[in-house]
């Protein structure tokens, strides 16, 4: 599990969410680089360039994995704990059945053409979709 305090959101002094505040990160990102980019430390030692050198890389890593929203949401499973190099398959019996449960109801309803059930399928899945954001504090 990833320190909760040296992590890309304490980086840019974000809370950690999968919703942030791009414009925030973006200026963030520019005001890091301009204080860590390596050609401010030409005069510098050997071990400041290296340490800046790093110091950038991490701050490029950091920006790109929030910036993009699968690799951001991906960070913010891995701080809690779920490691996506070492799962060697999906063992969450529950919810691949209620996936494959889900995918049988909507092919049953786009068979039979049913707009009023499809309607109800939609709104069902968005009330979910907003259970799970509230309870995961996305927002």
């Amino acid at each position: 599990m990833l320190d909760d305090k040296n992590n890309y959101f304490s980086l840019f002094n974000l809370k950690v969410a999968f919703i942030l505040d791009e414009d925030y990160l973006d200026k963030t990102w520019r005001d890091l680089s301009n204080l860590a980019h390596p050609d401010r430390y030409v005069g510098f030692s050997k071990v400041d360039q290296s340490a800046s050198v790093r110091l950038m890389s991490f701050i490029n890593e950091a920006y790109y994995n929030l910036r993009n929203p699968i690799k951001r949401a991906r960070y913010i499973c891995e701080l809690n704990g779920i490691d996506f190099d070492n799962a060697d398959s999906f063992n969450d019996s529950n919810f691949l059945l209620e996936q494959m449960e889900l995918r049988d109801l909507l092919t049953n309803i786009i068979e039979q053409r049913n707009i009023e059930a499809l309607d109800i399928f939609i709104k069902e899945l968005q009330n979910k979709k907003i259970f799970v954001l509230n309870y995961y504090q996305f927002f």
